[in-house]
């Protein structure tokens, strides 16, 4: 087992823990809470959201090399990614969920939590929402898809 994958196991863990927990409050406090309180708890709790399923969304779906703006980019060699883990790579290009179908996650992260833009005062009761509930199945799939596409020595860590 290489040693780097082994130590940052726990943090991959967390990242998908802390984003099925938010998930599930997401749902709670969408549909139980008071409104005086609930924007603020749905608030909190997108930005905690929006963090940890971009960081599963750059695990997932960041190459060792990018395209972008025509531009070839080699992934920094602190960054942690899927293919790390020995993946079945075929497999689980094939199967997870399409990038496009979570892109969204980096774009609303980078125009709404991340950074105090101009685009905030574009937005509207169509485009501001997070379809939290559609990103969530989305990346389950993608997660799931990776721990089938594991060698049995990795796939363990995940039981």
């Amino acid at each position: 087992m290489n040693n780097k994958v082994e130590k940052i196991y726990p943090h991959l863990k967390y990242e998908i823990d802390m984003f099925r927990l938010t998930t599930n409050a997401l749902h709670f406090y969408s549909n139980n809470v008071d409104l005086k309180q609930k924007q603020f708890y749905v608030n909190v709790l997108l930005e905690s959201f929006a963090i940890h399923t971009y960081n599963l969304y750059k695990f997932f779906y960041q190459g060792k090399e990018e395209k972008k703006n025509n531009n070839r980019i080699k992934r920094r060699s602190s960054d942690s990614i899927a293919e790390d883990f020995n993946i079945k790579r075929k497999y689980f290009r094939n199967n997870r969920s399409h990038k496009k179908n979570l892109k969204i996650v980096e774009n609303k992260r980078n125009k709404q939590i991340a950074h105090l833009t101009y685009n905030r005062i574009y937005t509207n009761k169509k485009t501001k929402p997070w379809d939290f509930g559609k990103i969530s199945e989305y990346m389950e799939k993608t997660i799931n898809v990776f721990i089938k596409s594991l060698p049995l020595e990795y796939k363990k860590l995940f039981k």
